[in-house]
C-alpha cells in the first residue's frame, strides 16, 4: 500500500513538473519581446527599419544628420515606415520608406508604389483611365495612427509610376509621339528623315500670311503629311491631312470628339487669316497641335503640329 502510494505521489509530482516546464515555455512563446515577434514573423519594428535604412545609406555612424520617424502608413495589409533625415546643419529634410516585410528601403514613394503594382496579381483593380493609347493606373498609401493623414499617390504608365494625372499623361503624348511613324519625325534633321523614309527632300514657297515677303523650305511629302523645316534643316512642322489616326483621334472627328480623348483645348477660336475656318489648339511639352475645320461643329479637315524648342 505504501508503496502503490509513492508511486503515485511520484508520479503526480512529474506530471506537475511537466505542466509546469509546458507553462513557462507557453510563456516565453506567447510574451515575447517584440525582437523576437520580429524575427519570426519576418515584420520589422521601427528601431529595426531605422536601422535597415542606415544600413542602406551607409551611415551608420554619421553624425551630419539626424533619422526621425515621420509617419507609419498602411500599404495592403503591411506597414510601411516613412523616416524623415535632417542634415544638423539644418535644411531640408529628406523622406525615405521602409517596407516592414520585405525590408526593401525606398527613396520616394513613387518608387515604393511602383513595386506594389508590379508585385500585384490583379493590376486591373489599380485602373484609373485609359488616355490615348495607354492604360493609366493609380495606387494609393496612407498614413495611420495620424490625426492629420496623408496620403501618397502614385500614376502608372508602361512601368513608370508619376506623382500626379498630368504627368502621367504627359508620358503617354512622349510615348505616342515616340513611336507614331509621322510625328516621331518632328525635330528630327532633314538627313535623318531622309534616311528614313527614302525620299527626297522638295523645295517648296511658302506665302508670307502677312504679305510681305514669300519664302523658300524643305519639305516632304509622308503619308498624308508633309514635313516642314526651319532654315537649320530641322523638321518643325508637319500639316497632316486625310484619316491619319494620331494622339488616339482622326481628321474628321469633330472638336467635341477630340476634346473627349485629349481632354479640354487651351483655346477654340475663328482663324485669325483665314475665313470659314476654326481652330482648337492644344499644347504639350514639345510641341503644339492645332485641327481646322470649317465651323466648331463641322468635321475636322486637316491639323498642323509644330515642334517647339
Amino acid at each position: 500500500m505504501r508503496k502503490t502510494v509513492l508511486i503515485l505521489l511520484l508520479a503526480f509530482a512529474v506530471l506537475l513538473t511537466g505542466c509546469g516546464g509546458q507553462t513557462a515555455g507557453e510563456s516565453s512563446a506567447g510574451v515575447k519581446p517584440e525582437s523576437a515577434q520580429n524575427a519570426n514573423n519576418g515584420v520589422l519594428s521601427e528601431e529595426e527599419a531605422k536601422q535597415a535604412l542606415l544600413t542602406e545609406l551607409d551611415a551608420e555612424d554619421s553624425s551630419e544628420f539626424t533619422v526621425g520617424l515621420l509617419r507609419e502608413a498602411e500599404l495592403g495589409e503591411a506597414k510601411v515606415y516613412a523616416f524623415e533625415l535632417v542634415g544638423k546643419s539644418g535644411g531640408a529634410g529628406t523622406v525615405y520608406f521602409v517596407h516592414s516585410e520585405s525590408g526593401k528601403v525606398y527613396p520616394n514613394s513613387n518608387e515604393l508604389l511602383l513595386d506594389k503594382f508590379k508585385e500585384s496579381e490583379d493590376k486591373e483593380q489599380y485602373k484609373k483611365e485609359k488616355y490615348i493609347d495607354a492604360d493609366i493606373y493609380y495606387l494609393a498609401m496612407k498614413s495611420i495612427n495620424d490625426p492629420e493623414e496623408l496620403t501618397w499617390e502614385a500614376y502608372i504608365v508602361a512601368d513608370a509610376a508619376y506623382s500626379d494625372l498630368a504627368a502621367a499623361k504627359k508620358a503617354v503624348v512622349a510615348n505616342h509621339v515616340q513611336n507614331h511613324p509621322v510625328l516621331s519625325l518632328l525635330g528630327k534633321h532633314i538627313d535623318e528623315i531622309v534616311a528614313a523614309t527614302g525620299l527626297d527632300p522638295q523645295i517648296a514657297e511658302v506665302e508670307d500670311i502677312e504679305g510681305v515677303e514669300n519664302y523658300t523650305i524643305h519639305e516632304i511629302n509622308f503619308e498624308d503629311a508633309l514635313v516642314f523645316f526651319d532654315n537649320e534643316d530641322i523638321a518643325s512642322q508637319i500639316f497632316i491631312e486625310g484619316q491619319r489616326e494620331f494622339l488616339g483621334v482622326q481628321l474628321g472627328n469633330t472638336f467635341d470628339q477630340i476634346l473627349e480623348v485629349l481632354g479640354l483645348p487651351e483655346s477654340i477660336s475663328e482663324d485669325p487669316f483665314f475665313e470659314d475656318v476654326h481652330t482648337m489648339r492644344y499644347v504639350f511639352d514639345d510641341f503644339t497641335l492645332e485641327f481646322y475645320a470649317e465651323s466648331r461643329e463641322a468635321p475636322t479637315a486637316s491639323a498642323m503640329v509644330t515642334y517647339q524648342n
